[in-house]
């Protein structure tokens, strides 16, 4: 008879007597306790090839989406919703997907985080002082805005993301933020230089449909590796966390188009209201300067 031991964030079991039931009811043989887990989610049992697990539904399998049954026949991982279930057959080989952040290390290592952090602030620095007459040495309040939005946008992912991660991921934020922001301003100064040579003025908006998809696809796969999300809850999870940036993306878009800015004539001009208004009166002349006889006008 097969044995396998299953290992989740909460526990381990040994388990030798198939079918094994896992998902978040009270009555399965394994009880999941996170987010995007179904009461009944699927089963490992025997078979003639050996262990199978069917009813997957939106699980991942060593990274891959498989929605039918699936033979185990090594060390497999299981992805649902934000739980991670490892099967361990043999022990002494490593889990598939053991290694997976590790193609992130050049963005989510300490040093290289810092570095790109930098270089998203040092691009900015740099166009604007060759866009500037006057020289300077450096543009703080530039600098200030730059550090504080990239800043502030790993705060508020991170403090999305923290209940379903449960460690803190505010170095690897770091590098990722900056990268895309270091991309976005890349994009932009080519943008701008295409637009220049080739005198073609709609350039702007498939950067900007294109800013945008690489936003998404990027957090996607972060949030995959990371904390790790499978299935539906991925997308939804995405698509949430990504609105501040996608919403600054639309801002940056909208300013050089003047969007924000007063166009005379655009608007109508309203009266003030219970405020204090004078009009433009002529003046009033007395009586006694009515029958004066020195001057008549």
């Amino acid at each position: 008879m097969a044995e396998l031991k299953i290992e989740t964030r909460y526990e381990v079991y040994e388990a030798k007597q198939f079918p094994v039931r896992i998902g978040r009811a009270v009555d399965n043989d394994i009880v999941i306790r996170a987010l995007g887990v179904a009461d009944y989610h699927l089963i490992i049992e025997e078979s003639p090839e050996g262990l199978q697990i069917r009813n997957l539904h939106e699980a991942q399998i060593n990274s891959k989406n498989l929605r039918s049954r699936a033979v185990i026949d090594k060390n497999t991982a299981i992805t649902i919703g934000s739980s991670l279930i490892k099967l361990w057959i043999d022990p002494k080989a490593p889990m598939p997907n053991a290694a997976k952040s590790g193609k992130w290390l050049w963005i989510t290592q300490p040093v290289a985080a810092i570095c790109w952090f930098m270089l998203a602030l040092a691009l900015p620095m740099w166009t604007d002082y060759l866009e500037t007459p006057i020289n300077y040495f450096a543009n703080w309040r530039l600098l200030f805005f730059s550090a504080a939005t990239i800043l502030a946008i790993v705060w508020v992912i991170h403090s999305m993301i923290l209940p379903l991660v449960r460690r803190y991921l505010l170095i690897p934020l770091l590098g990722l933020v900056s990268a895309l922001s270091l991309f976005t301003s890349i994009n932009d100064q080519i943008v701008y230089w295409l637009i220049f040579q080739l005198n073609i003025n709609w350039l702007d908006f498939p950067a900007f449909l294109l800013s945008c998809g690489v936003f998404i696809w990027i957090f996607r796969a972060f949030f995959r590796d990371f904390v790790p999300l499978s299935g539906r809850l991925l997308t939804r999870y995405t698509l949430a966390i990504c609105l501040p940036c996608l919403l600054l993306l639309f801002y940056n878009y909208l300013k050089p188009h003047n969007f924000f800015t007063y166009r005379s004539g655009s608007f109508p001009s309203y009266h003030k209201g219970l405020l204090q208004h004078k009009l433009p009166l002529k003046e009033e002349k007395s009586i006694s300067e009515f029958f004066s006889i020195e001057k008549s006008n």
